[in-house]
């Protein structure tokens, strides 16, 4: 049943042993004491949310190459927490995005699991999602989809994810100029955008058939979101003594000697377009099965599948 509702076909799992040169445990020392040294209000908070919130000692996270899962996984190292990385491919094939997977977990002495999606069924198995999950951008669709995938394969009680940390930063194109500069204006704008947000609602549905427990600690850990919703566009994105805008200043601030090691973190994720999620997604725009009004946008087949699914409740 379980299976079914998500659409998962056969997901094969992958495990690297990764051999740590004393080479590579010097860098990863410097960067915890890095870490450690430029430890940020975000960082702290997160922490001690992670230190109560979570009661394994193991914890997966879905890493997708991006500073906001890099962050999430480094902060729960710093918990005391052992991180394992789970990173997807499609049809075995490899990426960009899967090899710095690899060498950040060499890097920093993570365990690292790869789970393999086979797409010969990805049309179904996209419609599943769209069928159980109320999913408004493509981009919702492409994470949630990997998160399905994800989850049917966690061996770790709890798995993080780093979703919902653009929507608190402010980083869309629904925030003008004076929400840049206006905290008043930042902070309606933002609790607008949360009240529309259905996260976490998406995630309680995904926990209730699978028996794990997914953490979107931005969105739903309190000291780190408080933090988060105490802070405006200007103290979230511009560096702190130059005032130039630095997108997610604290978690940079925080992580910047990991940044330095060969760009193997990026300020957005780019698994999607590296893996070829991307590219299954746009196919999909024409077939008649998932966009049955010949949709020419996202947002409208999306819509038209919410309200499908509305009509079915």
């Amino acid at each position: 049943m379980e299976q079914a509702l998500l659409g998962i076909r056969k997901v094969r799992l992958t495990r690297w042993e990764v051999s740590f040169e004393s080479s590579r445990t010097n860098k990863f020392m410097k960067i915890c004491r890095s870490m450690r040294s430029t430890l940020c209000m975000l960082s702290s908070n997160l922490v001690q949310d992670l230190s109560e919130q979570v009661e394994a000692d193991t914890v997966g996270v879905l890493y997708l190459g991006d500073l906001d899962s890099f962050f999430l996984a480094s902060s729960a190292s710093l918990a005391k927490k052992n991180v394992v990385l789970y990173a997807f491919t499609l049809d075995h094939k490899g990426s960009d995005y899967l090899e710095k997977a690899k060498r950040v977990a060499d890097l920093m002495q993570w365990q690292i699991f790869s789970f393999d999606i086979e797409t010969e069924h990805f049309t179904i198995q996209v419609k599943d999602v769209l069928t159980s999950l109320d999913i408004a951008q493509k981009r919702e669709l492409e994470y949630s989809y990997v998160l399905t995938q994800c989850i049917a394969q966690l061996r770790e009680h709890y798995l993080l994810c780093g979703i919902g940390l653009d929507l608190l930063c402010g980083l869309s194109k629904h925030y003008k100029a004076e929400h840049r500069n206006s905290s008043s204006h930042f902070h309606s704008k933002r609790l607008d955008n949360l009240a529309l947000d259905s996260t976490l609602v998406t995630i309680d549905t995904i926990e209730e058939k699978c028996r794990k427990v997914i953490c979107a600690p931005y969105l739903s850990f309190p000291r780190t979101f408080q933090y988060l919703m105490r802070s405006d566009w200007r103290q979230l994105n511009c560096d702190s003594q130059s005032g130039r805008v630095v997108l997610k200043a604290p978690l940079r601030s925080a992580c910047k000697r990991a940044l330095k090691e060969g760009g193997l973190v990026d300020t957005y994720t780019k698994a999607f377009r590296s893996s070829g999620l991307d590219n299954l997604m746009r196919d999909l725009l024409r077939s008649r099965s998932v966009n049955f009004n010949s949709r020419r946008r996202w947002v409208e087949l999306l819509m038209d599948w919410r309200l499908k699914r509305l009509e079915g409740l």
